[in-house]
Order: structure tokens, then sequence, then C-alpha cells
């Protein structure tokens, strides 16, 4: 309805059909709640599909662009690396390090401080390995392996043990903490291999031993052994 596929229609598919450059230079890619995000072989950025919230980055948002049936380029920088969109906001690393988010900022999920709308990339402190964004929360690793969240913490998503929201980054207790999943309202980290989760707890999405009608609201560990990779 958006032009979510790229295909320079608004048309629903029952199979797949391929975005309208053609292009074989893609190299990664996220889907958010009514947009997509993709990464050149260039690093360069590009997105398609919904900009009601300034999904795309490029200064655009639905007053004046909508939304895109092909994809954009969001700016003309050349050094992205990772990308992960949440409901209707956006987390990018850079090859430097550097994290960066825009879009939907009504529960201080960009991390600026404000809950304002952000148009473009707005750059947070720090150098980072890993992002996460979850429906309207963000999740991020340092450099040095400490664990950051900021957003809507309603159902203790952000892992600080309370439900109050924060408008810029905040540690979650530990260290060694190496990969990271977030899903619309619980996480997933590893950490010295281990797996924890904390958030929404209502369909046993954090224990594998309960009904899960309780909320955690700090990393809990999760009786999996040696993993390897992980999704929410």
């Amino acid at each position: 309805q958006n032009g979510e596929l790229g295909d320079g229609t608004n048309i629903d598919r029952l199979s797949a059909v391929q975005e309208t450059t053609k292009s074989i230079e893609w190299r990664t890619l996220d889907a958010g709640g009514w947009f997509n995000l993709a990464i050149k072989q260039d690093n360069t950025l590009w997105a398609w599909g919904h900009n009601d919230m300034a999904q795309f980055g490029d200064g655009s948002d639905i007053f004046t662009h909508s939304s895109s049936t092909t994809p954009i380029k969001v700016s003309s920088v050349k050094q992205w690396s990772k990308i992960s969109a949440g409901q209707n906001h956006v987390l990018a690393l850079q090859y430097d390090f550097t994290l960066w988010a825009w879009g939907s900022n009504g529960e201080g999920q960009v991390g600026n401080g404000d809950t304002s709308m952000v148009h473009t990339p707005y750059k947070i402190d720090g150098n980072w390995h890993t992002i996460s964004a979850g429906e309207n929360y963000s999740m991020a690793i340092k450099s040095d392996n400490t664990l950051w969240g900021w957003g809507e913490n309603g159902f203790g998503q952000l892992g600080i043990n309370s439900t109050t929201s924060k408008k810029t980054p905040i540690e979650v207790s530990g260290s060694g903490w190496s990969s990271l999943a977030t899903g619309d309202y619980h996480t997933l980290s590893v950490k010295d291999g281990k797996l924890f989760g904390w958030g929404m707890n209502g369909f046993g999405e954090l224990t594998n031993n309960s009904d899960g009608t309780d909320e955690i609201h700090q990393p809990k560990e999760i009786n999996f052994e040696r993993v390897k990779k992980i999704c929410a």
C-alpha cells in the first residue's frame, strides 16, 4: 500500500517481485513497520515505502514526501555498514563505529533527549558495534561490550530494572555483551556465551519453562546452551 516492495507500484503481491532498479549491488537490508532500508556494495543507504515519520532520513516526511514506491538514497554518505529498522525509526552504523538515528521519536527512541520527530540522521555519542531497533525503543552495544538502551520501556524492555522510558541512552548492568536482538517489546542478548532476555513475557518469549505471565525488567538468563545466533 505504501510502496514497501519497491516495485514502483502500491499493489499487494502474492509472489516475489524485483525492486525497480534491478540492482545486483545490494549488500544488506532490514524491514520496518511500513518501510524498508538497504545498503549497497558502495556503502550508500537507500529507503522506500512509508515516510510518515521521516523514516527516509533525507529531511522529508509525510507532508513533503509521504512515500516512495522505488528506492531513494538517504544521503550522499558512503560509510554505512549496518542498519536496523524499528516500527517507524531507524538505527544505523557507519564504518567509523559511529551510531546514527532518525525517524519517529515520540518515546525518545532516537536518543537525542527530545520527543520530536527527527528528519535527518542524528549522531549518538560513543563507538558502537551492534544495534537493534525494537518497536519504539533502541538497544545497542558499544565497542567496550557494554549494553545501552533508550526509548519506550513500559514492559521493561530496556533492561534497566524499571518501566520508565528514557530519552537518552542508559546503560544496562553487566559487561561482556556480544550480540543483540529486539522484538516489539522484549530483548535478547548474549553475554559471556549465555543467553539473557527481558521485557514483555506474555507469550513466554523469555522463558522456556513457564506460561510467561510476568514481565522481566532486567536481564534474566534463559536456559539454552551454546547459543550461536539470536533473532527476536
